[in-house]
C-alpha cells in the first residue's frame, strides 16, 4: 500500500468530524460520494469532503482552491487562516453544504481558507 502526501488548500468549514464519521458508517456511499477527487490535481477547482480517515483528527467541506505535492516527508497540519472579504466563494461552498445535507455538521464554525496536510 502506498502512502501520498498531499498539501490542500481549501475555503470551507471544518464539520464536527465524530458527526461525519457516523454518517460515514449509515452510508457510506452518500458521503464517500462527496469526498474531493483523488489524483494529481483533479481536487483543484472542485466541491468536497477532506476527511482524515487514519487518524480523525479532521473534516474539512470546501471548495480546493490548491493542491501541492511536497517533495519530502513533511506536510502542514490543518490550520485556519481567517478571510475578510470572499463573499461569493463563501455563497458557493454554503450553498453545496446545504444541498448535500451537511449544514447540521459545520456547527459554530465559520468559513475560512484552510491549509491540510493530507495523506492518502
Amino acid at each position: 500500500m502506498s502512502v501520498q502526501n498531499e498539501s490542500y488548500v481549501i475555503f470551507g468549514a471544518k464539520l464536527d468530524y465524530n458527526k461525519v464519521s457516523l454518517e460515514y458508517d449509515k452510508d457510506y456511499e452518500r458521503i464517500g460520494n462527496l469526498m474531493l477527487p483523488k489524483g494529481p490535481n483533479r481536487a483543484v477547482g472542485c466541491l468536497g469532503l477532506l476527511f482524515d480517515g487514519m487518524n480523525g483528527q479532521y473534516c474539512v467541506a470546501g471548495k480546493c482552491l490548491a493542491l501541492e505535492k511536497p517533495e519530502a516527508e513533511e506536510y502542514f497540519e490543518c490550520f485556519k487562516v481567517p478571510i475578510n472579504n470572499s463573499a461569493f466563494l463563501a455563497y458557493e461552498v454554503r450553498k453545496w453544504i446545504e444541498d448535500n445535507g451537511l449544514s447540521d455538521l459545520v456547527g459554530n464554525n465559520s468559513f475560512a481558507f484552510y491549509v491540510v496536510g493530507h495523506h492518502h
